[in-house]
């Protein structure tokens, strides 16, 4: 593909050292600065964070929930997971489409002030009818973030530096999970040892809702760090050039939904095992093992989030890498290689040692966290530059229906069926290790066929 000179980035935009060396890749488009560009990174992925803040932060929270509400197991269950992400994942497809025809930054502004006001609701529900409307809000502000936090970062940094600022802006999310079971225990200790009691307002509320109502009221630096952001120009598939408005450019009848359908698959696979895992894991090392709690969550959470946190900051590395050297297609080269390693790292559960399992855990997290980081990153080569911000929400609609709906249900099913007192690492080795292989088997075969399509082999964008 020909590029005319004008299409080359002028000395005010982000150049890399690279370009000047005859790069394969040349820069198409006015790209934003360097500053610019990072600037915008650092706040998408503080945004990140904040969002899987509250997120999560109601676990922390949700015995006490529970004990004061009186609100049994499943309801709690229903507030923190499957009513939650019923709304998320319903409203993640509109709010994509909203996020591919508006002005992102603002979307993700009143997403974010929707979010808040969710967590603050929370924080002063008084049963479980208004505390699930209020995890409702909380879905769907949540649901604006990622699709336009996506598309942003892919319209602001040239195609070969991509990978690495997707990849950090999930590293944030990946860490908000950690930062939320921190925080939020931190917060909740000290509001049950009447350290807030003098705070205006919130003095008199039970330690929970305080924890809730403060982690709502700090999340306000979110939509005022927005305000210093500019948004970037539009990039048409395959010319980098400014979409302006133009409706008819890169819609849906642009999709090669026969290279997309596939790694929207291999995405979803990878999702299934990971909340199969971490659904399942710590209760076999419990159940099977004699754990208590505390070791567990030690043990677990420590290799889960540091190897997690690695894995998916050197996907986008090494997604960049690939690329570079070979191509856009090469992106899915680290996700197909390292779907072989982890489906070894499901499989150790099935050896009956808790250090063997631990370390299935170590492998499963950092390069199954490579892997997804990869192939999501991988998605934003092959559609258009209307598409970008729908094709995320189609990512997180495939891994909520297949990640959150079926993975830890497809484990229980295995277990009941095997029973046992090795049942639940057998079932989580029968089930996420095929699940991995499948999911580098479909990486191939979106690979080759995109080698085939000289429109998606050659798009620089």
């Amino acid at each position: 593909m020909k590029f005319a000179p004008q299409s080359i980035a002028t000395s005010d935009n982000f150049i890399d050292p690279l370009l000047a060396k005859g790069s394969a890749l040349p820069p198409v488009g006015p790209y934003p600065t360097r500053h610019t560009a990072w600037l915008l990174l650092a706040v998408l992925t503080l945004g990140g964070m904040i969002v899987y803040i509250h997120r999560m932060i109601f676990s922390v929270v949700s015995a006490s929930i529970g004990q004061e509400l009186h609100l049994s197991d499943v309801r709690i269950g229903l507030l923190q997971g499957a009513g939650f992400a019923f709304v998320f994942v319903l409203a993640g497809i509109p709010l994509g489409r909203l996020a591919d025809h508006v002005h992102r930054l603002r979307l993700i502004t009143a997403g974010s002030l929707f979010f808040m006001v969710g967590t603050l609701a929370c924080g002063l529900a008084a049963g479980f009818w208004e505390l699930l409307f209020a995890r409702c809000i909380v879905g769907i502000g949540e649901a604006a973030f990622t699709p336009a936090a996506v598309s942003l970062i892919a319209d602001t940094f040239l195609p070969h530096h991509r990978g690495r600022a997707i990849g950090t802006l999930f590293t944030g999310m990946v860490l908000g999970g950690p930062a939320a079971i921190a925080l939020g225990g931190v917060l909740l200790t000290s509001a049950q040892a009447g350290e807030f009691r003098t705070l205006a307002l919130i003095g008199e509320l039970a330690p929970w809702r305080m924890v809730l109502v403060i982690t709502a009221a700090g999340s306000v630096i979110l939509p005022l760090l927005t305000l210093l952001l500019r948004e970037p120009a539009r990039k048409q598939f395959g010319t980098g050039v400014d979409c302006g408005e133009a409706r008819e450019v890169g819609e849906a009848g642009d999709v090669n939904w026969r290279i997309l359908g596939p790694l929207l698959l291999c995405c979803a696979l990878f999702a299934f095992g990971d909340y199969g895992l971490f659904s399942w894991g710590p209760v076999a090392l419990a159940r099977e093992h004699g754990w208590s709690a505390s070791e567990v969550g030690l043990a677990f959470g420590t290799i889960s989030g540091i190897c997690g946190a690695l894995g998916t900051f050197f996907g986008g590395v090494l997604s960049d890498a690939f690329a570079r050297r070979a191509g856009e297609p090469a992106r899915l080269i680290p996700t197909a290689g390292a779907a072989f390693i982890i489906a070894a790292g499901g499989a150790m559960f099935a050896t009956g040692s808790p250090f063997l399992a631990l370390a299935g855990v170590g492998v499963w997290c950092l390069l199954g966290q490579l892997a997804g980081t990869s192939a999501i990153i991988s998605v934003q080569s092959f559609v258009p530059g209307r598409f970008r911000a729908t094709s995320m929400s189609l990512v997180a609609l495939g891994n909520g229906l297949l990640g959150i709906g079926l993975g830890p249900l497809a484990i229980a099913v295995v277990s009941d069926t095997i029973g046992g007192r090795a049942g639940t690492s057998l079932a989580i080795a029968t089930v996420i290790a095929p699940a991995a292989l499948a999911a580098g088997l479909l990486a191939i075969y979106v690979l080759r066929s995109a080698r085939k399509d000289p429109g998606v082999a050659d798009n620089p964008n």
